[in-house]
């Protein structure tokens, strides 16, 4: 007799309103917590898809300019400008940026191009006393290794 008083309360327990509230409530804090884990994976997924395909873009922008820098003549930003332009669609801007190699102006950018073409400013100020250009004022170290290959 004893073993059917125990069946009686699970029994019991089973169909009351507390054992169903219990469930529900783990349903209700478990989903959101596997639903998210399975949104951060596809968004991660998809942050890294895009990033290698503007990483392979820049790459081959950059090959294709490359011969066009090298024989460049620094006063001509118009000929950076029409070859810049060559490679830019869909409404994407690219902008040249040169990185000096002197320890001085370590982790400083000067703005070469743009596609489509920025008006440079005849503002003193903004020159950097060279023919290269004005320094870029969102050049930060921390992207100056994904700059340049």
């Amino acid at each position: 007799m004893p073993a059917t008083g125990w069946r009686r309360r699970v029994r019991r327990f089973a169909a009351s309103l507390t054992l169903k509230l219990i469930a529900l409530v783990g349903i209700f804090v478990a989903l959101p917590i596997v639903l998210y884990g399975q949104f951060e994976s596809a968004d991660r997924q998809m942050r890294d898809l895009v990033t290698r395909a503007i990483q392979d873009r820049s790459s081959l922008i950059a090959d294709a300019l490359t011969p066009s820098l090298k024989n460049m003549d620094p006063s001509s930003q118009v000929a950076l400008n029409a070859d810049l332009a060559k490679y830019s669609s869909d409404g994407t801007i690219l902008k040249l940026m040169f990185q000096p190699g002197t320890e001085h102006d370590a982790g400083r950018f000067y703005f070469m191009a743009s596609a489509p073409q920025i008006p440079r400013p005849n503002s003193s100020r903004h020159r950097s006393g060279g023919p290269i250009g004005r320094p870029a004022r969102s050049a930060s170290p921390r992207r100056s290794t994904s700059c340049w290959r």
